[in-house]
């Protein structure tokens, strides 16, 4: 499979969530904002350099934006 196929990367993620990061799966579950879910996944799967709270406001305007558009 081409690591471009997006099923397959959902099919990967979901692996992680279940089985790698059952507590993060969990965390995700209870969130209670895009912020909240934005955070968890930033500061406890990616993991990137940099993880301040400008970078963190960043993301989850993001995730907003999508939740906006998609979710409601």
């Amino acid at each position: 499979m081409s690591i471009g196929d997006l099923e397959m990367q959902l099919d990967y993620l979901w692996y992680e969530l279940s089985v790698k990061y059952a507590p993060l799966a969990k965390a995700l579950k209870e969130a209670g904002s895009v912020r909240e879910a934005s955070d968890v996944i930033l500061l406890k799967y990616e993991r990137p350099a940099d993880q301040s709270e400008k970078a963190q406001q960043r993301r989850a305007s993001f995730g907003e934006r999508y939740f906006q558009r998609f979710a409601q």
